[in-house]
């Protein structure tokens, strides 16, 4: 070409050979190449060489062994192929193609983007009629999703580790003018190539480009401006792919990097990727609109669940810390050796059988001071360990496992048998915030295991193996250690032979671990035997009549109407009397009076453990 292109079109590309090459041949067949005033450029970043060659054999003709240094081009003369090997990620990727590009003005898209038909002979018309500082903004055009509906420009608020989410407002594509916007996914970018102000040198992996890019731009006195005719769509999501580096440690750097470098505070980087604190949300919501989880799959969790959940999201504070010290030397995450090990023991397979309930563990380690346990397992100590508070182990039936200098916080004794573990633990001169042990599955041996634990430990009795004899000795152990005491269920969960964590502070929400052979649900029952109306083995009211057992009197006075439908349902079912007896009114007479009942029943029945 003999006179410098009014655009270039340029790809970054890493691991695409595929979305690569479809998006320049898209170019082609959909938009005229045939003139000088377009170039395609492909930078490929690709670290794998016999990659990178066949994406390079798509865009030029094998070389003549004779001529090694001519260049036959394959698709179109102004279609050119670059090679960039530091891998550096995405943002230095992208300025390769501004420092490669010899047009005017550059287009920087993603190797998996597609360009509206003839957008870009408008779009070469609309920058030969720039004139003065209007040369030097920042454009980009609208998203067009696979729907069919369009984003105009990026919100700018966090979530899913990411600053920014897609927005639309039809108001910006009004009259086809450009419009000022906040930002924009960098999937597309334009700007003049001798005034392109460039991403971090210093930027490392994924993440940090969007509002980083437009916010410069903005400091420099420039605008943000959407082309609404210049519409775009992204192929998101790959199966089976590599990729750029995408933990979340660079990710930070890269955002910690870009705004030292705008003069912008740290705090709402902090507050996203670090701190567990939630803002004024509930903490359920939190995870949904900051976290992107899912809503439906929340629901039901308890608090602690929650908050473990959240806590997945974040990064240990002392890997900020580290960070903050050199953000440009500290490449990479600082070696945690204790944590390491917690993530070989809790993801390792056939490593631990509990490894399912170390993050709840943690979380519950995490409130204590101190820690010490009674156990047969080798690894049930790492989650208190990894938690930095001082932790004592009484184990027994296994040898000790080798714990290695980082964890100077444990102290592993060796013991013949639980009963003399549970001594050696009564022994201590002081109490421990959290203990953590497994209950004989006799009732009586269990209650008294308990009580004799809980006059050690100050906050937290955690258990396994609660799952299979949880409806029979175990449960009753249980249930009447929490009747009889100040102590609750902070959480019980099924997974994995069952793990269930007692506390002394008062629960918001009652969790019952066992199934209660005393409640409203078996009171209700024998009053309607009383009356002739008998469960079948496959009435639903079975289920129910146990759920009312879990949730207790004060649940079930809170949801009357809700049991009163329940009640509804089942005589409409049925053929027999019931179904013509059945009022509303009666059925919420039967529901009161089975909780009363219970709870004189259960009164009754803890003053008679109490007498023994």
């Amino acid at each position: 070409m003999s006179k410098r292109p009014i655009l270039t079109i340029g790809m970054p590309t890493c691991y695409d050979f595929s979305g690569a090459i479809q998006s320049v041949m898209a170019l082609k067949m959909y938009h005229d190449l045939n003139n000088g005033d377009l170039e395609i450029i492909v930078v490929d970043n690709t670290p794998d060489a016999a990659e990178r060659q066949a994406l390079r054999d798509q865009i030029y003709h094998k070389s003549n062994p004779k001529t090694p240094s001519k260049i036959e081009y394959k698709i179109a003369e102004n279609v050119k192929y670059f090679e960039f090997t530091e891998q550096r990620g995405p943002a230095e990727t992208k300025n390769m193609v501004f420092e490669n590009a010899t047009g005017e003005y550059v287009m920087c898209i993603d190797s998996h983007v597609l360009l509206k038909e003839n957008s870009v002979q408008e779009l070469i018309r609309f920058l030969k009629n720039l004139k003065g500082e209007d040369k030097d903004h920042f454009y980009t055009g609208p998203l067009r999703h696979n729907g069919g509906a369009l984003s105009t420009h990026w919100d700018i608020k966090w979530r899913g580790e990411m600053l920014g989410t897609w927005g639309a407002d039809t108001s910006l594509l009004a009259d086809g003018s450009p419009k000022d916007i906040p930002a924009n996914g960098c999937g597309l970018l334009l700007c003049r190539k001798d005034s392109w102000l460039g991403f971090n040198k210093d930027f490392n992996g994924f993440g940090g480009e969007e509002v980083y890019i437009h916010d410069k731009y903005r400091k420099h006195g420039r605008r943000v401006l959407l082309l609404p005719n210049l519409e775009w769509w992204h192929r998101f999501g790959k199966p089976n792919t590599r990729h750029y580096n995408l933990s979340r440690y660079s990710k930070i750097r890269n955002y910690v990097i870009g705004y030292l470098e705008l003069g912008k505070n740290l705090d709402e980087i902090y507050d996203h990727f670090i701190s567990l604190e939630k803002g004024k949300d509930s903490l359920l919501d939190h995870l949904v609109e900051e976290h992107s989880e899912n809503k439906s799959r929340l629901k039901g969790l308890t608090q602690q669940e929650l908050e473990v959940i959240h806590a997945k999201h974040k990064l240990p504070k002392k890997q900020w810390e580290w960070l903050l010290k050199d953000p440009i030397a500290n490449l990479k995450e600082m070696d945690m050796p204790k944590e390491n090990f917690f993530k070989t023991v809790r993801d390792g397979k056939d490593i631990s059988d509990m490894s399912n309930h170390f993050n709840i563990f943690r979380a519950f380690a995490e409130e204590s001071k101190s820690y010490a346990e009674v156990s047969r397992r080798q690894h049930s100590w790492v989650p208190a360990a990894v938690a930095d508070i001082p932790v004592k182990s009484f184990i027994y039936n296994a040898a000790p496992l080798r714990v290695s200098e980082g964890f100077k916080n444990v102290d592993i004794t060796a013991v013949e048998s639980f009963e003399q573990g549970l001594g050696s633990l009564e022994n201590e001169e002081t109490g421990f915030d959290m203990v953590f042990l497994k209950l004989p599955h006799e009732a009586d041996a269990a209650y008294a295991v308990l009580d004799r634990v809980s006059k050690k430990t100050n906050k937290f009795i955690a258990i396994h193996d609660t799952k299979f004899n949880m409806k029979q000795d175990l449960g009753k152990a249980l249930e009447n250690f929490v009747e009889d005491t100040e102590w609750n269920v902070a959480f019980h969960s099924n997974a994995q032979f069952g793990f269930t964590v007692l506390t002394k502070q008062p629960v918001e929400n009652k969790i019952v671990a066992w199934v209660p052979e005393v409640g409203p649900g078996s009171e209700m029952k024998k009053l309607l035997k009383k009356v002739g109306i008998e469960a079948t083995p496959d009435c639903s009211c079975n289920a129910r009549a146990v759920d009312m057992n879990v949730r207790g009197e004060e649940w079930c006075l809170d949801n009357l109407d809700l049991i009163v439908d329940w009640l509804e349902y089942e005589s409409k079912r049925r053929e027999d009397a019931s179904s013509k007896l059945f009022t509303r009114t009666a059925a919420k007479l039967l529901v009161r009076t089975a909780c009363a009942l219970s709870s004189r029943k259960k009164k009754k029945l803890s003053k008679k453990r109490k007498s023994k």
